[in-house]
C-alpha cells in the first residue's frame, strides 16, 4: 500500500510551499490537498483536493472529518 499524504490549508503560503516541494519527491496521486475556499492556490499541485467548511461551523467540520 502507498502511502498518501493530506496537506491542509494549500491556499495559504506554507501548505502551498510544502505542497509544491513534496510534488518534487511523490507523484500528484499521493498527494491530497484541502483548504476552505475553492480557489486556493495550491488545489492544482495536490492529486485530490477537498473543499473543507471552516471551523467556524463545528458541526459541519466535524462531519466531513
Amino acid at each position: 500500500m502507498r502511502a498518501r499524504y493530506l496537506i491542509t490549508a494549500v491556499g495559504g503560503d506554507i501548505g502551498s510551499s510544502v505542497i509544491r516541494h513534496l510534488r518534487k519527491k511523490f507523484s500528484r496521486d499521493c498527494l491530497l490537498g484541502c483548504d476552505i475556499t475553492p480557489y486556493a492556490g495550491g488545489r492544482t499541485d495536490a492529486g485530490e483536493f477537498f473543499l473543507v467548511p471552516p471551523f467556524t461551523d463545528a458541526a459541519q467540520y466535524t462531519d466531513f472529518f
